[in-house]
């Protein structure tokens, strides 16, 4: 009786899968879990995609302000050598 149980067609003996049955509770168990991973996942993406957009707009603002310091040392610089010019090198 044993023998013919075990050459049955979808017996766990014979090397084949399990039935759909005992499948189907093992994936939808393990389906919630990966559900939740993913949701652990995205949170942690969309964190880190936050912080990277504020990074970047204190970047841009850093930006903003160094462009405008270096023309404002190039204006200085031009205002100086215009003076030295009209002073006569500088006496």
């Amino acid at each position: 009786m044993w023998e013919a149980c075990k050459q049955r067609p979808g017996s766990h003996d014979d090397g084949e899968d399990p039935p759909d049955r005992e499948h189907s509770i093992v994936h939808r168990l393990a389906a919630l879990d990966k559900r939740h991973n993913q949701r652990e996942v995205i949170a942690g993406l969309i964190t880190r995609i936050e912080a990277l957009e504020e990074e970047r707009r204190v970047l841009e603002l850093t930006e903003a302000w160094l462009h405008q310091a270096i023309w404002d040392l190039m204006r200085r610089k031009k205002e100086l050598s215009d003076r030295i010019d009209r002073n006569g090198d500088g006496e």
